[in-house]
């Protein structure tokens, strides 16, 4: 009886074993028998190793089973082209999306989005990288789940089982080819003369031979990278501590006479040579700082920026310190006697380093401030009043004549609208704030660079929200999202999930809410200095209770211990998020009481967006004259159609007007405000009999209340379902009657799909005409709302 080929994991083996294995008959295994050889990632042989393979191919001594990268493929035979075709298996690298189903199977739970895109890019979406990564974090504490998402929580680092696996394979690379490596490893894609520059040109030629770099010409000459990005990393790891400091150097010296200093290869360069302490010149040191801050890299903007006198230093140090959320620190950088004629940097958001400005940013940090100093710098002032919230007319007033009054700097302007833009919103006038947002420089599309332009990006988001434009914003949140997984910037994507977990809360969406809310939540640890913690928890805590869950213990928002203090105006938005998940609860009581505090300090704070805000909660859940008359009045000065409706909604919850409410509902529906409309639904419905039966605004006010009951993930507060019952107890099986009648089918129609006969439905449609006050079945669209849609072709009968 004849044996299996013996099946040899020839991946596995060292280049020497592979060879021997190749020659002809090996002595360990029998003459006559045929190798079956599995290799893994073939792309990654040698060319004279997959000589050999050919020859042992075309001899029949040996069969093959390979896996190969997609992306090497076409390069892979251009090599390897034996006469008897190979079984290869394409391995295409995986995305984020791969990665997230993958850690959703191993951790049951996602994978927060921004560390999804880091690890592929670290891993270039090696998938067996990948698995061993999100293993190693698991069993080290590296990943951490936050508000049910899992997050990495330390810098990436080549897991112990990889460098293992992958260093058998370098093992046998000459020492100049493992330098090329590391060079790459360091900063690629690097271009041909910079890598020959650092290298020979011998040792870049061998090491592509060796099937480890890949190049792609440009407009700007050829770049070379490696084929797998993460074996780079181990190559580096391998390199005496000593060579690294030389090769970083060599690097960077020849970055900056091919003159690419201000580049990303540049930037990954000098942090290299930051973490093995190369010395490097304030030549190199400052536009790489400057760099660093457009990548939002400002850790290492600060440490190279440390201890210099120099005027750009020390603006480009205090624009990341304030990116940071270290308003104190930035406020004390500025302070510090300077040398004159320092010239604006482009990536800084602050203009010039003059005292008024450090009095702004101890403003930010919440510290007493001499306003005469900061009102001596209007730009100054501008910022820390609209941050603020403090005397918000006068920074509306003196944003638009800076803005109006001379040409500025693309980066200045951009602070400029940014914060001119947050103090209209905050005085109610969204459209204005939305039209000086929309005088912004046209930059590519989807491009968000600088934290100034983020956050402009951000108050268009709110301020669509905030008017019921619920698609506009959300539409926001995802540039935003996008922005943050492309450029691994939490800020960015913290803002984007926030507005997008918002919107979905407002289309009556909480299972989407909860998720993007819960990825907002997840990157606190990153953009915490810059956004809310308490806002963005409570807001979370708000999407669980609409989903019918009692918020976790991560999703509490205690005490912050920040002394950096957030926006004013988030800060109040998520205290009302905190009274609305209390009305959700059946606290009505406390809702309104918290809702009323906040309208208390907005009167005296003088915000008058969160006083309409605040007043409408308190209409909602505690409707008087009073309440219904100041509304209306602060209603007068917002310039968003919302707000009146806000203000028409409250003085039909105080007069007790059915019709009127039921209006409201609709139009909250119309702009997308499910939930709200819904509550506004069951507003009118409540207190209602069967006296109200076959009334127009009852069977609208059902329709409205019955499209958002239908929703799976949506858990309606008992209240609200009772208010629907009191008008139409009807059954599931008469219910489903009612639909079918509705959609235009006949008794018959009907009794034949049910597998009832004609006198049983009859009985049902008498019952159900009892239940609505009607008598015939032309009434039932307008008593009972029409569910689902009318049928084409069918007519009642």
């Amino acid at each position: 009886m004849s044996s299996q080929p013996p099946v040899l994991p020839a991946g596995a083996l060292r280049p020497r074993a592979i060879r021997a294995l190749l020659e002809p008959d090996p002595p360990e295994l029998a003459p006559s028998g045929r190798r079956i050889l599995a290799v893994d990632d073939l792309d990654r042989w040698s060319p004279s190793l997959l000589h050999l393979l050919s020859d042992a191919v075309d001899a029949r001594r040996a069969a093959l089973v390979a896996t190969v990268r997609s992306s090497a493929l076409e390069q892979l035979l251009s090599r390897f082209r034996p006469a008897e075709a190979p079984v290869l298996v394409e391995l295409p690298p995986w995305r984020a999306a791969d990665l997230s189903h993958h850690t959703r199977a191993v951790l049951d739970g996602p994978l927060h989005p921004v560390d999804g895109a880091a690890l592929v890019q670290f891993s270039s979406g090696n998938p067996l990288c990948l698995v061993e990564m999100i293993e190693h974090g698991r069993l080290t504490g590296r990943l951490q789940r936050r508000h049910a998402v899992w997050s990495w929580a330390l810098p990436l680092t080549v897991p112990p089982i990889t460098a293992a696996r992958v260093w058998s394979i370098l093992a046998d690379e000459p020492s100049a080819v493992l330098e090329v490596l590391t060079t790459l490893a360091i900063a690629e894609p690097l271009s041909l003369p910079v890598l020959v520059r650092v290298h020979s040109l011998a040792a870049v030629t061998d090491a592509e031979d060796r099937g480890w770099l890949m190049s792609t010409s440009t407009r700007n000459g050829v770049l070379v990278h490696l084929t797998r990005h993460l074996d780079g990393q181990v190559a580096a790891a391998s390199v005496s501590q000593l060579r690294q400091r030389a090769l970083r150097a060599a690097l960077v010296e020849a970055l900056a006479v091919e003159r690419h200093g201000d580049g990303d290869a540049m930037v990954a360069a000098v942090a290299a040579c930051v973490q093995t302490g190369v010395g490097l010149p304030e030549s190199v040191r400052i536009p790489a700082a400057a760099t660093a801050l457009r990548r939002h890299r400002t850790a290492l903007a600060v440490e190279l920026t440390d201890e210099m006198p120099d005027a750009a230093a020390v603006q480009v140090r205090a624009a990341a310190l304030a990116e940071q959320g270290r308003f104190r620190d930035a406020a004390i950088t500025l302070g510090a006697p300077m040398p004159a004629g320092g010239a604006e940097p482009a990536a800084s958001p602050v203009p010039s380093a003059r005292p008024p400005w450090s009095a702004a940013l101890r403003a930010l940090a919440g510290e007493p401030d001499d306003s005469d100093t900061v009102g001596s710098d209007p730009v100054a002032m501008l910022c820390a009043d609209s941050w603020s919230g403090r005397r918000l007319e006068a920074a509306a007033a003196v944003g638009g004549r800076s803005l109006a009054s001379t040409p500025l700097p693309e980066q200045s302007r951009s602070l400029r609208l940014a914060a001119t833009s947050w103090a209209h919103l905050q005085l109610g006038q969204v459209e204005q704030a939305l039209d000086l947002a929309g005088t912004a420089p046209a930059g590519p599309p989807g491009v968000v660079r600088t934290t100034s332009e983020c956050l402009l990006v951000f108050t268009v988001g709110l301020a669509n929200l905030v008017r019921g434009s619920v698609r506009e914003a959300g539409s926001h949140g995802e540039r935003l999202c996008r922005v943050g997984i492309d450029e691994q910037w939490h800020l960015a994507y913290c803002l984007g999930a926030f507005l997008r977990g918002r919107a979905a809360a407002a289309e009556a969406r909480p299972e989407l809410a909860r998720r993007r809310l819960s990825e907002s939540a997840a990157s606190l640890a990153q953009a915490a200095p810059l956004v809310d913690r308490r806002g963005i928890l409570q807001a979370l805590a708000l999407a669980h209770r609409m989903s019918g869950r009692e918020p976790g213990a991560d999703s509490a928002a205690p005490g912050d211990a920040r002394t950096t203090p957030a926006p004013l105006l988030l800060t109040e938005l998520g205290h009302l998020a905190e009274a609305e998940a209390l009305l959700l609860g059946g606290r009505r009581r406390a809702a309104a009481e918290l809702a009323g505090l906040v309208a208390d300090r907005a009167r005296t704070g003088g915000w008058p967006l969160v006083l309409l805000q605040a007043l409408h909660l308190v209409a909602r859940t505690n409707p008087s004259a009073a309440v219904a008359d100041e509304l209306a009045q602060v209603a007068d000065t917002a310039d968003f159609d919302l707000a009146v409706r806000y203000g028409a909604h409250a003085v039909a919850a105080v007069s007790g007007d059915r019709p009127g409410l039921t209006d409201a509902a609709e139009h909250f529906e119309g702009l997308g405000l499910r939930w709200l409309a819904a509550e506004t639904a069951a507003a009118a419905l409540a207190g209602a009999d069967r006296s109200h039966l076959g009334v127009e605004w009852a069977a609208r006010a059902t329709r409205v209340l019955g499209r958002l009951d239908q929703e799976d993930d949506v858990a309606l507060p008992e209240s609200w379902g009772a208010a629907s019952a009191r008008v139409a107890r009807v059954t599931p099986r008469e219910l489903e009657i009612a639909e079918a009648v509705v959609r235009g089918e006949t008794s018959a129609q009907i009794a034949q799909r049910l597998s009832l006969s004609r006198r049983t439905v009859e009985n049902h449609l008498q019952h159900i005409y009892r239940k609505l006050g009607i008598a015939r079945r032309e009434d039932l669209d307008l008593a009972y709302g029409t569910v689902v849609p009318r049928a084409p072709g069918h007519s009642r009968g």
